[in-house]
């Protein structure tokens, strides 16, 4: 009895510092951990639909979801590479510093926890937590590879930047060149304080970023509703004119019988032809003076 009281107590001595011990290494790893990854999923009160990835620390893993559009935080990211390369501690990513271009800044890329030197963006005005990938100045293995185009004047302004929704809450479907899948995607745009990564048509946006031509300037995405309402608005408004007119028309028409009808009745003998005649009113006093 004495010896397994012994062996007991021993275990138990035994499993006491073991425990602090795998409680220290989990808390170490934990603290490793990004905040922005740590904290919670926020879907916004926001009415739009915009779909995003965030890592979830329970499951330690990169989950999607459905982002309202407004009011977000920071565990908010474009694409699952993005929340993999931020937050998951054995991703394997090697970064390599992209080539020397106008106006971009210098970065160190790193190699630790497996993240590359991205810059970030807002995606949104006025407080929205819609984190976008810059066009790479670090890059991994798996990331976008420059093509020759990439380097054309313009490209940067309109092609390599995130689409941006604006502030305003309009709906109007747009297109723009997603840099990492090298295609044109779909969203929906508010009215205004757009960019010019922003298409009318498909063709429009594959021509302008996936070819070797010269990217030329258009419209402010911010007249293009106006630009092409217009016509529309115009053409809306003559036809309600129209329709006011012949309505007026009609009642001055309708109103004008009523009259002569009514002032018939009120003249037994007196017929419609005699209102208009001036012959037998002629007749009819000439009568009357012989009469007399």
């Amino acid at each position: 009895m004495e010896s397994g009281r012994k062996r007991w107590r021993s275990r138990r001595m035994m499993t006491g510092p073991t425990l602090l011990l795998a409680l220290l290494v989990l808390g170490a790893e934990a603290g490793e951990l990004p905040e922005t990854c740590q904290l919670p999923k926020v879907v916004s009160r926001c009415r739009a639909a915009f779909q995003r990835w965030w890592y979830n620390a329970t499951s330690q893993t990169c989950e999607k979801f459905i982002f309202g559009g407004c009011r977000g935080n920071l565990n908010n990211f474009l694409s699952e590479q993005d929340c993999r390369q931020e937050c998951v501690p054995d991703e394997d990513v090697k970064a390599t510093a992209a080539p020397d271009q106008p106006g971009d800044e210098t970065v160190t890329p790193t190699t630790a926890r497996g993240k590359a030197s991205i810059q970030k963006l807002w995606g949104e005005g006025g407080g929205s937590a819609a984190l976008y990938s810059h066009f790479p100045t670090a890059e991994s293995k798996s990331g976008p590879h420059p093509e020759p185009g990439d380097f054309r004047e313009g490209f940067q302004e309109f092609c390599a930047v995130p689409y941006k929704v604006g502030r305003c809450r309009a709906s109007f479907p747009r297109w723009y060149f997603d840099i990492e899948t090298r295609t044109c995607k779909m969203f929906i745009y508010g009215g205004c304080d757009g960019n010019k990564n922003n298409y009318l048509f498909k063709e429009h946006c594959l021509e302008q970023c996936n070819g070797h031509g010269e990217i030329t300037e258009e419209l402010d995405p911010d007249t293009h509703s106006h630009h092409f309402a217009g016509p529309l608005v115009h053409s809306t408004r003559a036809v309600v004119l129209a329709v006011l007119l012949a309505i007026m028309a009609a009642v001055l028409l309708g109103s004008m019988v009523v009259f002569f009808v009514k002032l018939c009745r009120r003249s037994p003998g007196v017929s419609l032809g005699t209102v208009w005649n001036t012959l037998d009113d002629k007749e009819y006093l000439m009568s009357n003076a012989y009469t007399l």
